[in-house]
């Protein structure tokens, strides 16, 4: 499998660790399969669907899954199914699918890999090396000015990033400085990266028992039902 970011194959192999210790979820896991590991690479959504259609033109020796995220309608009509099936099959075992959407969020906006949690997971802290508590922040904590009144944070780009931007999304500390609204500028971001966020996960995945990662079992059913696709089309070309 390929994901569209180095962070995003932090979320899936944590939720793998977690749900394949639960005899609910242990039919998820019945086809072996390997995730891509990388944190060197470029890749983006344009660039996992390119790749993608570069790897359907010539047959594969096993099944490989390109999965993005679901928030770039552009990147939707190249790698979504057109009729609602759980995967897209481009042919010569190259398959490929987006994020499904949880019951807890907008299903007309999409989502990052993150949107996956609910809030209150996303906006755990996190005890950084230099002594400092980051978390993930949300758009809409913010106000159009970048205040956010309640936190006491100002976030001086959320107005020029997000202008017109439907729905509330994740803010990575890479795009985005939040600091304490009475600090000077020169004050530490308070934002926690995306990826420091996808390591916390990783690293602690079997010690979470509250049920965080049951959405993601949405998406190991779609990489089960495009393995047996490969495997049913493999049977029957032999």
């Amino acid at each position: 499998m390929v994901t569209e970011g180095k962070s995003d194959w932090k979320h899936l192999k944590a939720a793998q660790l977690a749900l394949s210790e639960s005899d609910d979820f242990k039919t998820l896991f019945e086809h072996d399969f390997e995730i891509l590991e990388y944190d060197d690479l470029k890749m983006g959504g344009n660039k996992l669907a390119s790749i993608c259609r570069s790897f359907s033109q010539l047959p594969q020796s096993r099944p490989i899954i390109f999965i993005a995220d679901s928030d770039n309608n552009g990147v939707n009509n190249q790698l979504q199914a057109d009729d609602g099936s759980r995967f897209k099959n481009h042919g010569n075992g190259v398959y490929s699918l987006t994020l499904p959407t949880p019951p807890f969020r907008d299903e007309t906006q999409g989502i990052c890999i993150e949107e996956m949690y609910p809030d209150e997971i996303i906006q755990t802290e996190i005890d950084c090396r230099d002594g400092i508590k980051r978390r993930l922040y949300l758009t809409d904590e913010f106000d159009e000015y970048g205040r956010a009144r309640e936190l006491n944070l100002f976030c001086p780009q959320i107005g020029a990033k997000n202008n017109g931007t439907k729905g509330s999304r994740v803010i990575d500390s890479g795009s985005y400085l939040i600091v304490n609204a009475n600090s000077s500028d020169g004050d530490k971001n308070l934002a926690l990266s995306k990826d420091n966020f996808a390591r916390y996960m990783l690293e602690n995945a079997l010690s979470f028992h509250d049920g965080r990662f049951e959405p993601f079992g949405k998406v190991f059913e779609s990489i089960q039902s495009a393995i047996s696709d490969w495997h049913d089309t493999s049977s029957t070309q032999s």
